[in-house]
């Protein structure tokens, strides 16, 4: 049978692991909030609330900006992303086959 560490380790790594999730999920939240507001209310209103929010127009007017060049860089970068996994992914392949076929000195 395994033994359980004792609670009051238990209830510190809780809290450790709680106030990092906390550290980093806040951002998110605070960027998910913003995204609702247009600029007046963005500054003058609480920042961690929504203030009258309209989440579609504002995708709307940001998918639509300047002829939609927003939804190039966004493809932009999923190309770029997706190139890099995929050669990162072939090259890691053919390393790890070459570590387990072939022996190296060192």
């Amino acid at each position: 049978m395994s033994q359980q560490p004792p609670l009051r380790h238990r209830i510190i790594t809780l809290s450790l692991l709680s106030v990092a999730a906390l550290y980093f999920l806040v951002p998110v939240y605070w960027l998910t909030v913003s995204a609702t507001k247009d600029t007046g209310d963005l500054f003058g209103t609480f920042g961690f609330w929504f203030a009258n929010p309209h989440p579609v127009d504002y995708l709307h007017d940001v998918l639509t900006y300047d002829d939609g060049v927003y939804v190039t860089w966004m493809l932009n970068s999923l190309l770029y992303a997706g190139v890099g996994a995929l050669a990162a992914t072939l090259l890691s392949a053919a390393a790890g086959y070459a570590l387990a076929k072939f022996a190296f000195r060192g």
